[in-house]
């Protein structure tokens, strides 16, 4: 892997080239380059798309008066079909994950970091690493060095005001990308979920905590017109 082509197409992102073939687009200088690579899952920085607005919500309304913005559940797949689209081998579904992904960051204001985006128990959210830290992993022993050569700030030592303008910008970044079709089932702590898009469509769908196969074939045929690929089944017990 090329990591200097990585942050040439990400600095190109940020300043307005987008290059959707090769994983990258970008908006108010921020440049996203997306990624399936095999890397330590990492510390989360913050949450985005639904959640973060809920999460926010819930900050700035104290009183309880006025009640909560719904989690909206259908925004975040839209998010996930348009990263799918930047990343066509992205695997998606599995137990409290539904997918995770590898990003590069670069900015029009010279800054340049690796990072995660994912959607687990917390939701959408973007991760990273603190380079020379021990841990439960040892993060500095299997990234590659070409990395640390291109990585010149710790996004964990952002301002609110610069996160929010990250996530608003990542948010922006990937609305611009047109999303892909796609079904995985989601395993939680109160079953199981399926989500997707059929034809430009949200699809999520609650199982259960004992669905059948027959129920769950059902349902992807139902709601995605399609007959299941036996693969999806493979790390499932269904009865």
């Amino acid at each position: 892997m090329d990591f200097k082509y990585l942050l040439n197409l990400a600095g190109r992102a940020a300043k307005g080239y987008d290059d959707l073939k090769n994983g990258s687009v970008g908006y108010n200088g921020y440049g996203f380059v997306f990624r399936e690579l095999k890397f330590p899952f990492s510390r989360k920085l913050f949450n985005f798309g639904s959640m973060g607005k809920f999460a926010q919500d819930l900050e700035n309304d104290h009183s309880n008066d006025k009640g909560f913005q719904s989690y909206d559940v259908f925004q975040d797949i839209l998010l996930v079909g348009s990263i799918k689209t930047l990343v066509p081998s992205l695997e998606l579904g599995g137990d409290e994950i539904l997918f995770n992904a590898w990003m590069f960051v670069a900015t029009n204001d010279g800054r340049a970091f690796p990072t995660h985006v994912y959607y687990r128990t917390t939701r959408l959210a973007v991760g990273g690493w603190k380079f020379g830290e021990s841990g439960w992993f040892d993060v500095d022993s299997q990234i590659p060095e070409e990395i640390y050569k291109i990585t010149n700030c710790d996004p964990f030592k952002f301002s609110s005001i610069i996160k929010k303008e990250f996530v608003e910008s990542l948010e922006y970044a990937l609305k611009k990308v047109p999303p892909s079709d796609f079904y995985a089932i989601f395993e939680h702590d109160l079953g199981y979920r399926l989500m997707g898009i059929s034809d430009g469509s949200p699809v999520s769908i609650e199982l259960g905590e004992s669905p059948t196969l027959f129920d769950v074939k059902s349902h992807i045929g139902e709601f995605f017109g399609i007959e299941a690929n036996p693969r999806v089944f493979e790390k499932w017990d269904f009865h």
